[in-house]
């Protein structure tokens, strides 16, 4: 719909969209930080003011929802994120924790509906850039991270320089560049 409604969080046609799907009290859902639709009839469950930036759609882990917020010193605006968890139920979202300044990611508005990050066993798999230099586009070195999703606290981290997305195959975690824009 134009008018803000509900079309606008589900993606242009061939995109993956904005919404995840998760189990909220037992209530199939859609879900970002701005609305949460019942799956079986798209009935609106809530709706409120987006924190989220777009980077492709957000997961589930546990009973929260991970996502990108603005950075708060992205320069230029809103070209840089914060990776930032959401506990969510049908009643509505609220944020309960954002990475560091100094861990940013570029925000880029694409059809690939690319996510940097992936869930599994518990555990975020997140891939990011780290400088003192948080916010600033084009800086800082790419890291793999493991994150506790309840806290946000990372547990492990290492270089992958080159490497944006990440994903699983089997029992093995995989770093790939971009693989969508290959000439």
């Amino acid at each position: 719909q134009a008018d803000g409604g509900v079309d606008q969080h589900l993606g242009a046609a061939g995109h993956p969209g904005l919404l995840t799907p998760a189990e909220l009290g037992g209530t199939k859902v859609l879900v970002n930080t701005s609305i949460c639709l019942r799956a079986k009839d798209g009935t609106v469950l809530w709706q409120q003011k987006a924190e989220q930036n777009y980077n492709g759609p957000p997961v589930i882990a546990g009973d929260l929802l991970i996502g990108y917020v603005p950075h708060p010193k992205s320069d230029p605006p809103v070209a840089m994120g914060s990776l930032a968890g959401f506990k969510v139920d049908l009643k509505g979202i609220t944020r309960v924790w954002t990475q560091e300044e100094r861990f940013h990611r570029e925000i880029i508005a694409d059809a690939g509906g690319f996510r940097f990050f992936a869930v599994r066993d518990g555990l975020l798999y997140n891939i990011t850039s780290s400088s003192d230099t948080g916010g600033k586009k084009n800086t800082g070195s790419g890291v793999v991270q493991i994150i506790n999703p309840i806290d946000g606290k990372i547990l492990a981290s290492q270089p992958a320089d080159r490497f944006s997305l990440p994903f699983f195959w089997g029992d093995r975690l995989v770093l790939a560049g971009d693989i969508s824009h290959r000439q």
